[in-house]
């Protein structure tokens, strides 16, 4: 307990005298004269000086560890940063490069796996055999067909289209029309066809549909005979279906 109250104006003395404030006042002065006259005072004062330095390099030694750490963090950073920048860009080089290789593999698979439509070649056996704006004499001849394409054979005449594995022989007085080559279909129009192989004919009175083996059929006056040689045909009209096997026989007419 102290003796007495102090008052504003004792109190803020004694703040500003242990703030510093005052400068070189009277105690300061005095201070210092006590320390140059007492070994002991002095020595005790160079003490807490050293202490006071020894705390303030201790601080700014773990200021600078502080600020070593905070620039190694921040670099490190920065080089993850970069690598995973570098390490993108590689990526997106490698897709660059890759994806249209991957595009003309998966091109090749789906050509591979579906290929481009087949050909089809009509081969003349004897003439004359008529296609759209030609009439072909010289026997031997080949000639490519497109869907929408038809050929018609003279008397006497024969022909033979080959479509992938599929073989049809035009007889003489046939005319067809190539609707499509995958899978092969043929329009008839009047003759006979022979085929060997998968195949669809269709015709005012019905569709045949060769699955495998051979077939022969004739159309003439309107009515379609279809003759299974070996496999089986499927047939059918406005009527129903029927299968058709080896050595059997169907007729559709209107």
């Amino acid at each position: 307990m102290v003796d007495h109250a102090l008052s504003c104006e004792e109190a803020l003395r004694l703040v500003h005298r242990f703030l510093g404030e005052d400068g070189e006042g009277a105690e300061h002065l005095a201070l210092r004269e006590h320390l140059e006259a007492c070994r002991a005072c002095h020595a005790a004062y160079l003490d807490a000086v050293g202490t006071v330095a020894a705390l303030g390099r201790a601080q700014r030694h773990l200021r600078q560890e502080e600020e070593k750490n905070t620039r190694r963090a921040t670099q490190r950073r920065l080089a993850l940063a970069g690598a995973g920048e570098r390490s993108q860009r590689r990526r997106r080089n490698l897709r660059i490069l890759f994806l249209p290789a991957l595009a003309i593999l998966a091109l090749v698979q789906f050509q591979s796996a579906f290929g481009a439509p087949p050909r089809a070649d009509l081969a003349v056996i004897s003439g004359p055999v008529a296609m759209p704006e030609l009439l072909i004499e010289q026997a031997g001849t080949v000639l490519p067909m497109v869907r929408g394409d038809w050929c018609a054979t003279a008397p006497g005449a024969s022909a033979r289209l080959v479509v992938g594995k599929t073989e049809v022989h035009l007889g003489a007085l046939t005319r067809v029309m190539l609707e499509g080559t995958r899978p092969l279909r043929l329009r008839i129009g009047q003759g006979t066809l022979v085929l060997n192989g998968p195949a669809t004919v269709t015709s005012p009175v019905g569709v045949i549909e060769v699955t495998s083996g051979r077939a022969r059929l004739t159309y003439q006056d309107e009515i379609l005979r279809a003759e299974c040689l070996s496999g089986y045909l499927g047939g059918w009209n406005t009527e129903g279906g029927q299968k058709i096997g080896a050595g059997e026989e169907a007729v559709f007419y209107f």
